[in-house]
């Protein structure tokens, strides 16, 4: 960790908007308490004005504000070298894991990770199926690295260890559901329909619902929005916003659409398919090589609390009438008790009155 000018510090572009609140709240903490945690920052290479030492801020934009507010010029950072696209992941990731970030914000940071993680490792953009025979194709099972465009059964291969500058055979990259559910602990599904509503409702629209809990709020009626077409996400908007709708639900029940059984091969079992939606199996990457299943995850069935509650009461009747019959039960076992024990007194005062006599 350094200490490093704040005015040497750039903070470009920002997925997460300042909440100024926060700042100010932040401010008060680290003026009684001091900065707890380092800024992360990397180094920028030819910087235009000429200045050596310029950063690029990866995570603790509110830090680094609050720190300003106090009047710092100075602030504590760890520097770390990294790729544009490595910065804009740390920054995403760092950003999904503050509390604050709504639904709607967390599925934005997920969808732009994707972006970001397929230029990255273009080759998992269609599953790691042949992504595989990719990264295995230049190395035999001896662990030989083969000259391109040559067949690796006669020797015209090199072993790594002849070659200075050879380059490992390495495992190829996970597929982004992997990835992401991995690093930020949240499961493949949730990164799959996260990703589909941010980028299966379009943008305009998706500013709209904003102002609208209900669906903002909701994530089977984004769910239901995401699987409109998309000319005509905005009208069903406007009808539940102006109350003509009570939800995107109901919307879309309406017209109901053919539904035919899929195999999800994702998830090793049947789920219905729409076969007005796209079915694109590309996210969530199974071992054996499976494509993943990004884009089309149907919404979850309705629950029908009042048949929910009925069968829990009729439950709870029968357990009430089975504990009335079990102290009903205890009452008479009680009743015998008292009898055998009084019987059991007349006959020890028989006995005593015999021995007496004798």
């Amino acid at each position: 960790m350094s200490m490093i000018p704040i005015e040497n510090i750039i903070v470009g572009k920002r997925l997460r908007v300042l909440n100024d609140a926060a700042v100010v709240s932040l401010s008060g903490s680290i003026r009684d308490q001091g900065l707890l945690v380092p800024l992360l920052v990397t180094p920028v290479h030819g910087y235009p004005d000429g200045k050596s030492e310029m950063y690029w801020l990866v995570a603790g934009n509110h830090r680094l504000e609050a720190c300003k507010l106090l009047g710092w010029t100075e602030i504590q950072a760890t520097i770390t070298a990294m790729s544009d696209i490595d910065r804009e992941l740390a920054e995403i990731d760092e950003n999904y894991m503050r509390s604050d970030l709504t639904g709607m914000q967390k599925e934005e940071h997920l969808a732009k990770r994707k972006e970001k993680y397929l230029v990255k490792f273009p080759e998992t953009k269609h599953g790691t199926a042949g992504a595989n025979k990719r990264w295995e194709k230049n190395a035999d099972c001896t662990g030989a690295i083969c000259i391109p465009d040559v067949d690796c059964t006669g020797a015209t291969h090199v072993q790594a260890h002849d070659v200075i500058d050879a380059v490992p055979v390495t495992s190829p990259p996970p597929s982004f559901i992997q990835d992401t559910a991995q690093k930020l602990g949240i499961a493949p599904c949730t990164v799959a329909r996260s990703v589909r509503r941010a980028t299966q409702i379009t943008p305009e629209v998706r500013e709209t619902i904003r102002d609208i809990p209900s669906i903002a709020n909701s994530n089977k009626e984004r769910d239901a929005l995401a699987s409109m077409p998309k000319t005509e996400q905005k009208a069903a908007v406007e009808a539940v916003k102006t109350g003509k709708a009570k939800s995107i639900r109901e919307i879309t029940g309406k017209s109901p659409k053919k539904r035919t059984k899929a195999v999800a091969p994702f998830q090793g079992e049947n789920c219905i398919k729409d076969e007005n939606e796209p079915w694109d199996i590309e996210a969530v990457q199974p071992p054996d090589g499976l494509q993943d299943a990004e884009a089309v995850m149907p919404p979850p069935t309705p629950i029908d609390w009042k048949k929910v509650g009925k069968e829990y009461q009729t439950k709870i009747s029968i357990l009430e009438d089975e504990i009335r019959r079990m102290r009903s039960t205890i009452r008479e076992l009680k009743k015998d008790a008292s009898s055998w024990e009084s019987r059991a007194l007349k006959a020890e005062a028989e006995l005593a009155s015999i021995r007496a006599v004798v």
